[in-house]
């Protein structure tokens, strides 16, 4: 089953099932396209999605991502919380001026877990969020609170994280991974990296520069074999030429000798590649 679609079964299935759903993967790799698909399955099934997408620059703002997160909850939805709970989020939320000191980081906390199982009561909740990385930390903070409260209610969490390539971001929230419906942790490099063992043949004489017909004489199939291998490599590698496949592949080491800098390596990659 082609990758991107085995990944957006899972992230309906999760959906569904109202889990946790971590999206890995580096940038580019199309984390940002299956989270906002994931949200539409959400909407059309009739849940209410609290979304937001924070920036880098907004990682200095207290309570940005927050405050995106419930720009969409009415004046009455946060009326139904109890008055301390309610003006401590109002402030953190900006929604009205703070009197004295900054409220309490645990009544945010809590107001918040509130306004969602509120929330939940009418509809099942998904809380969405792209980009965790640039996520600030007071928002993050709260989200942590609540997330790790939600398989008691019916709420679930979406959430699209950037990796650096080795399996380094951490899981959001501090989530649990073992608490996950399978297969909804997913690093999307890893799982574009599930070549057969013909498309990692091309792909290795790929970098010798061969033609089609070339690579189709060396493995003894035909020209048109080889372009369909080609072609699966391309879609796997997010990659539209020759070249562009065999750096990503290089970067993401699935090339022998992947790394190495000496004289036969340096030569080998200077050598052209034919359409």
């Amino acid at each position: 089953m082609h990758t991107e679609r085995l990944v957006r079964r899972e992230l309906d299935d999760a959906v569904v099932r109202l889990a946790a759903a971590v999206i890995q993967g580096e940038s580019g790799t199309g984390k940002t396209t299956l989270w906002r698909e994931a949200v539409e399955r959400a909407r059309e099934r009739g849940y209410r999605v609290l979304a937001c997408r924070p920036a880098e620059p907004e990682r200095t703002l207290p309570f940005a991502g927050l405050t995106d997160l419930f720009d969409g909850v009415t004046d009455a939805e946060f009326g139904l919380l109890p008055g301390p709970q309610r003006h401590a989020l109002d402030v953190a939320l900006l929604r009205t001026a703070p009197e004295g000191a900054p409220p309490d980081p645990r009544a945010v906390n809590v107001a918040a877990l509130g306004l969602v199982r509120s929330l939940a009561e009418r509809h099942p909740v998904v809380l969405a969020v792209d980009d965790t990385q640039w996520l600030d930390p007071a928002s993050a903070g709260v989200l942590g609170y609540v997330a790790r409260r939600l398989p008691e209610h019916s709420v679930g969490l979406l959430a699209a994280v950037r990796s650096d390539g080795s399996g380094g971001a951490p899981v959001p929230f501090g989530l649990d991974p073992d608490r996950f419906a399978r297969g909804t942790v997913i690093e999307l490099e890893k799982a574009k990296r599930r070549l057969t063992g013909r498309e990692g043949a091309v792909l290795t004489l790929l970098v010798d520069g061969l033609t089609a017909t070339a690579i189709a004489h060396r493995l003894g199939t035909s020209p048109r074999t080889v372009h369909k291998h080609l072609e699966n490599l391309y879609r796997k590698l997010d990659a539209s030429d020759r070249l562009t496949a065999v750096l990503r592949a290089q970067r993401l080491g699935l090339l022998p000798g992947a790394g190495e800098t000496g004289p036969g390596q340096q030569e080998r990659r200077s050598q052209p590649l034919t359409r």
